[in-house]
């Protein structure tokens, strides 16, 4: 799926960057600050497969990354999931739906890509949902 949409990201003429898993949390908080779109997925499960784990993360999590993008005003690209409804954040309002079926990233997503007003609208739509659901106010700089 997120290969998918890497490569519907450089057909629009963007350049994907993939965070890895060992990279120092200073260099990734840079890394998401100066980062004007995020794309994460929430089905851990599916991801997660060990004995250990089994049964033990629901099919779809809201992730860290999720909250990290409508903190820094990115706009975000993921799965929808319950939390993310509970606490009104709705797709294409909010953030952009990821949607399941690998053949619908281009099509889908292809639009938010490509229209820069519509990714500030739902980016900044995101990032004030986010602020008064988590009571804070934004660091003026």
């Amino acid at each position: 799926l997120m290969n998918a949409l890497a490569q519907t990201a450089h057909a629009c003429n963007l350049v994907p960057v993939e965070a890895p898993g060992d990279l120092p949390w200073a260099d990734y908080a840079t890394l998401l600050k100066h980062s004007r779109i995020v794309a994460t997925t929430n089905h851990l499960a599916s991801r997660y497969r060990s004995r250990l784990l089994k049964g033990r993360i629901p099919s779809t999590s809201t992730t860290s990354k999720t909250w990290q993008a409508f903190a820094t005003g990115a706009l975000l690209i993921t799965q929808d999931t319950p939390m993310l409804t509970a606490l009104g954040f709705n797709a294409g309002q909010h953030f952009v739906a990821l949607p399941d079926v690998l053949e619908d990233v281009g099509p889908e997503i292809r639009p938010w890509l490509l229209d820069r007003d519509l990714q500030r609208e739902v980016a900044k739509a995101g990032q004030a949902r986010f602020i008064k659901v988590v009571g804070m106010r934004p660091n003026k700089h």
